[in-house]
């Protein structure tokens, strides 16, 4: 009774494999994400709490000044570095300054052959 189990195995080949070397920095980068999401992370943040306290500012009454000022700075403060951070989010998002661009960029087109370098190096006196 002890039939061995053969498993039936399929294989799909990959018609073109293609390469990419990468620097340490671009590694390091690549493993710990773009830093530019955090620019739109806080942006977020940031004018989600100037929006809960316009609403606060529109809908109720302060009963002293000082509570109506704070809430007005705390608006006026999260509202300018929301946008702030958002427009540098936008600028770095356009300018396509990704490091996956930049290594794919590296590609030689097909067909395009660059000879290798001699590695040896020879000192003359």
């Amino acid at each position: 009774m002890s039939e061995v189990f053969s498993p039936a195995i399929r294989r799909a080949c990959i018609q073109q494999l293609t390469i990419y070397e990468i620097s340490e920095d671009e590694l390091k980068v690549l493993e710990s994400g773009s830093p530019v999401s955090l620019h739109l992370n806080f942006a977020v943040f940031l004018l989600s709490v100037a929006m809960s306290f316009f609403i606060a500012l529109l809908t109720t009454t302060f009963p002293s000044d000082r509570m109506y000022t704070t809430f007005v700075v705390v608006l006026a403060v999260s509202f300018l570095i929301g946008v702030f951070l958002l427009i540098l989010w936008l600028k770095e998002h356009m300018s396509g300054s990704s490091v996956g661009k930049r290594v794919r960029s590296r590609l030689i087109p097909e067909g395009e052959f660059i000879p290798l370098l001699n590695q040896s190096t020879t000192h003359k006196e």
